[in-house]
């Protein structure tokens, strides 16, 4: 009955939350020319600005090219996981949330979405241990601009 619980109260909370993926700071990938940061951090702004349209197909295709080129970037895999979850790509968007929180560990936002795709799978062992282990909702302000 506990997991039970556990899974039936972050259904819940994630239906209370707005539909929209969670941003963080852009991700600093290694010491390049500005523009190329400045292209990696338009590219996102697009994927996003095409997820809140909820265009999930585009979105998913420009992340890849993303990731493609910033492999390391927390953000964009999160938000790829994001554009297949919502495309009933589950299984594909489990493996983004994975490497999202690879990336960043603590990224509250990233394990509940592992979670919730972790449940829908089947899977309501592991949901249960990505949503009930508390972590930080924001980067530190230590990484942030």
């Amino acid at each position: 009955m506990g997991i039970t619980k556990t899974i039936a109260t972050a259904l819940l909370a994630s239906l209370a939350l707005p539909a929209l993926a969670q941003t963080r700071p852009p991700h600093k990938s290694h010491p390049q020319s500005n523009t190329a940061d400045d292209r990696a951090a338009d590219a996102l702004k697009d994927a996003e600005s095409l997820l809140q349209q909820q265009q999930y197909q585009q979105a998913e295709e420009k992340l890849r090219a993303l990731i493609a080129t910033q492999s390391e970037n927390p953000q964009a895999w999160f938000d790829l996981g994001f554009a297949q979850s919502h495309q009933g790509k589950i299984a594909e968007a489990i493996n983004a949330y994975k490497k999202a929180t690879q990336l960043d560990p603590k990224w509250f936002e990233a394990q509940q979405n592992l979670g919730l795709a972790l449940a829908k799978s089947g899977d309501l062992t592991a949901a249960a241990s990505r949503t009930a282990t508390p972590r930080r909702r924001s980067p530190p302000r230590s990484s942030r601009r």
